[in-house]
């Protein structure tokens, strides 16, 4: 288990008992303090500033200075101890259950999508019920929570079993679970007839997706400064360019952020760019229908 913090040794956590008093060090008799009790930990005080709290599998020493010391009971696989540190990072005790209560799968993509950014995050809440560590929960804890805090095994440090003896005379609260949703936040660009169109959806564990925010970026004419004598139109969003030329052997170009997704869709001879993929072949046909009529009312005009 982790090495004690510095400054601090077992002398310091020995908890020896005198009579009916319950001493830290022999220098003050540790008292109940209601003031110290949180959700999941019963307090205790001693005259000399010193301050236990006892959970049901687990307890925090609070030196004078401020220093907590984390103890627990049982001893768990080191993967895991570090997921009960995250716990105790969170303000839960170490002996807390967590769990996964779902994953969002979002659906395939539309025919007409040019590119999707899938972002997972994880939702936590607390829950009452058996407080089990689930495995597939501990790499969400160690990914998504804070630095795990140190840990020590309570019984090598209170050799007397004064804390056993507190946890008995006033049991503590039940310890919670920690249930994990993760969601995902889609953002997909999509090709239609008169632009583009940027949607941010989130997505639940059995729910319908909920659209949280919608952009358009209609067409609007451009002058390839390429072709001096042609027309195009062009609509952007995010750094995502989809343009129409209205010349004969490059009508359409897409440019997608990465700079990797660059591709060309072509009437005639292919050319060393890469084709777009198939599925966007009716959403293309559409979006060029629309460019050209858009050009044709400008050069009419």
């Amino acid at each position: 288990m982790a090495a004690l913090a510095a400054g601090v040794t077992p002398g310091d956590l020995a908890l020896p008992a005198r009579g009916h008093d319950t001493t830290l060090d022999g220098s003050g008799v540790l008292r109940r303090a209601p003031h110290l009790d949180d959700r999941f930990a019963v307090g205790w005080q001693a005259d000399d500033g010193r301050c236990v709290l006892v959970s049901g599998g687990s307890s925090v020493v609070v030196l004078p200075d401020g220093q907590r010391i984390h103890l627990a009971v049982a001893p768990d696989l080191p993967h895991r101890w570090q997921a009960r540190g995250v716990l105790c990072a969170l303000g839960l005790p170490p002996e807390s259950g967590a769990r996964v209560h779902g994953r969002a799968t979002p659906p395939p993509p539309a025919p007409n999508t040019l590119w999707i950014e899938d972002e997972p995050t994880t939702d936590w809440a607390l829950e009452a019920g058996s407080p089990v560590l689930d495995d597939d929960a501990v790499p969400l804890l160690l990914a998504d929570g804070p630095a795990p805090v140190q840990i020590h095994l309570e019984a090598s440090l209170d050799r007397t079993g004064i804390i056993r003896t507190l946890r008995s005379r006033q049991p503590p609260p039940p310890p919670p679970t920690l249930v994990a949703t993760t969601i995902v936040a889609r953002t997909a660009y999509l090709l239609g007839r008169e632009g583009l169109l940027r949607e941010r959806t989130l997505h639940r564990p059995g729910a319908e997706p909920v659209i949280a925010e919608r952009e358009v970026a209609v067409w609007r004419i451009w002058r390839p400064y390429t072709y001096r004598d042609s027309l195009g139109v062009r609509a952007v969003i995010d750094g995502v360019t989809f343009s129409i030329i209205d010349e004969p052997h490059r009508p359409v170009i897409a440019h997608l952020p990465d700079r990797t997704r660059h591709w060309a869709a072509v009437p005639g001879p292919a050319t060393s760019m890469e084709a777009p993929p198939a599925m966007l072949a009716p959403a293309v046909a559409a979006a060029v229908d629309g460019a050209e009529q858009l050009i044709d009312g400008f050069r009419s005009h």
